[in-house]
């Protein structure tokens, strides 16, 4: 199976590149075994399925739903763009551009005075919660307020988290209230959670900018 998602710029359905694709090991004239990966297992799922027309029906324990036949290129709503690249000890990422699920990066309202910043990568994670936010501005990352966690197939590594001295500050530039979008840009560093103070448990994080969409 090769998964599909939607393209954040274009809102066009296209492949997923990626090494994890689900293989089928078995295939009858109305059930399937298939893999399915959920971190940090991968499981087996026995899927029993059904065609009608356009419309593909799954029925087992991880995979189930009704599923419509589509194109590739095909547009599916509008597009709400998010970009969120980052410096991780020199190493340059950004955030998917396909995906299952988009935006793959976003700002989430948590409550009047807290937002949170997260962003999808191919086998990363980042989060930044900004806590007695009171609009555009600079703000300290505090102890366990950025979290950065990487991830497999099969595994899941310890996360690293900002310290008392993580020496981290976030700057919110700009708030635009008509589109819903936050700009800034960040820096911190992050310690493995279930390791010494050792300099090699600590990753920095550089050259950090964002331009996201808020989603409720």
């Amino acid at each position: 199976m090769q998964p599909i998602g939607r393209e954040g710029i274009t809102a066009e359905v296209s492949l997923i590149n990626t090494k994890y694709v689900p293989d089928i090991h078995k295939l009858d004239s109305d059930k399937m075994i298939v893999d399915h990966y959920m971190h940090p297992e991968k499981r087996i799922d026995t899927v029993r399925y059904s065609i009608s027309s356009d419309t593909l029906f799954l029925e087992g324990k991880y995979y189930q739903g009704k599923f419509r036949r589509i194109q590739p290129d095909t547009k599916i709503g509008e597009p709400l763009i998010s970009r969120f690249e980052v410096e991780i000890d020199g190493r340059k990422i950004k955030n998917l551009e396909i995906d299952e699920i988009t935006p793959t990066a976003y700002v989430t309202r948590m409550s009047s005075d807290e937002i949170r910043i997260k962003s999808n990568f191919s086998s990363e994670k980042i989060t930044i919660k900004i806590k007695e936010y009171d609009g555009p501005g600079t703000y300290i990352i505090r102890k366990d307020q950025a979290i950065y966690t990487q991830f497999g197939t099969d595994w899941i590594s310890p996360s690293y988290k900002t310290q008392s001295d993580s020496s981290g500050f976030i700057t919110i530039e700009n708030k635009d209230s008509k589109t819903n979008r936050y700009t800034g840009h960040f820096e911190f560093s992050a310690q493995r959670a279930d390791a010494s103070s050792d300099p090699e448990n600590t990753i920095q994080f550089t050259e950090a900018d964002f331009d996201l969409p808020v989603l409720e």
